[in-house]
């Protein structure tokens, strides 16, 4: 799992990620709570997520399916409650996460992008 979205600090050695349906559930190192990490259910669009900051802190992060269709899905993070300061993820049916987009930039800025799909 690519520590793409924490500045500084690493992710503990063990995490542990499962696909329920469509939904995928998070669990970091020891810790045994296990978080919704992605949701792609139109039906179910806004959760907490807490995202690893160093050994003992999680900090909450809002993130919500901002689009949805039967081939593609976007999720939407908030990166300290500013809305300025978030990221998109692109999801592509058959190929998972295609793309990350910054929106912190005045007109955003493609972070990542999967090639050769």
């Amino acid at each position: 799992m690519a520590n793409y979205f924490v500045p500084g600090p690493t992710l503990p050695d063990t995490i542990l990620l499962r696909n329920a349906g469509d939904k995928v559930f998070v669990r970091f190192g020891s810790e045994q709570d296990e978080y919704r990490f992605y949701s792609f259910s139109p039906l179910d669009t806004t959760w907490s997520v807490p995202m690893y900051a160093n050994p003992s802190t999680l900090y909450p992060r809002m993130a919500c399916l901002a689009a949805f269709s039967e081939n593609t899905a976007t999720i939407a993070w908030d990166w300290n409650g500013r809305s300025e300061g978030g990221w998109q993820e692109i999801f592509q049916s058959g190929y998972g996460r295609t793309e990350i987009f910054s929106v912190s930039q005045a007109y955003g800025k493609v972070v990542w992008r999967l090639e050769n799909i």
